[in-house]
């Protein structure tokens, strides 16, 4: 299963159609987003198309986009990660994978 990088790292590039994602680790958020890259590694016109917390399954992200671009697709659940086919983009589009740490105080 493919790994989200580690929040210290740049956005890992992910490839075009079926896909198995690894689940993020506890304590951390991954997010697939589409995002165009320029020739400096800087993302621009990026947006959420899924994600997953804390060692749960993933699921799509929540807004219009998302749900046009996942519109026949949903994730296939394996104990090893969700398997998804994400669609072939456009013009300089691309897939990336980012994760953050995060931390929830009473």
């Amino acid at each position: 299963a493919v790994a989200c990088p580690d929040p210290s790292e740049d956005p890992k590039k992910m490839p075009s159609g079926p896909v198995m994602l690894a689940r993020s680790d506890p304590g951390y958020v991954c997010i697939i987003m589409k995002a165009i890259q320029d020739a400096d590694g800087n993302l621009s016109k990026v947006a959420p198309v899924a994600r997953s917390h804390d060692g749960e399954r993933w699921t799509r992200y929540g807004g219009k986009f998302a749900e046009s671009l996942f519109y026949s697709w949903d994730f296939d659940h394996h104990d090893i990660g969700s398997q998804i086919t994400f669609p072939e983009l456009s013009g300089d589009e691309k897939y990336f994978a980012s994760s953050f740490s995060y931390s929830v105080e009473n």
